[in-house]
């Protein structure tokens, strides 16, 4: 890391591991965010860390991960999981029509998922 500091790649993959500790260790945000930061087009550092927010510090509600979970899918509008966790995140807030119409669209990339039909059925 500190032979190519720029490295966008080194910073994400850095994060995957740091995420992968029970609870994730406190630099996986950090690693993130210098992802984004060395590289904005990398769309998976964005959902990554989204998901890292809300699932491991319940942030949703101030509005920073469904702003990261948009510029995910800008950046990837054919993966869907994005608009899934944009669904769910939205769902936890109470934000029902929002939520539905992300659901729809990760449904429509995937009608096969499990997961996506899981929180169909939630």
């Amino acid at each position: 890391m500190r032979l190519q500091p720029t490295a966008s790649t080194a910073y994400y993959n850095l994060g995957l591991l740091l995420g992968k500790q029970v609870p994730p260790h406190e630099k996986t945000e950090w690693a993130y965010r210098q992802a984004i930061a060395v590289d904005p087009s990398g769309a998976p550092a964005y959902g990554n860390l989204a998901n890292l927010l809300q699932e491991h510090h319940g942030r949703f509600a101030d509005g920073e991960v469904l702003r990261l979970l948009r510029t995910a899918i800008q950046l990837q509008p054919h993966t869907h999981m994005h608009y899934f966790n944009a669904a769910s995140g939205l769902r936890r807030v109470d934000r029902f029509d929002e939520a539905l119409g992300y659901l729809g669209k990760a449904r429509a990339l995937a009608p096969d998922s499990r997961v996506v039909l899981s929180e169909i059925v939630a």
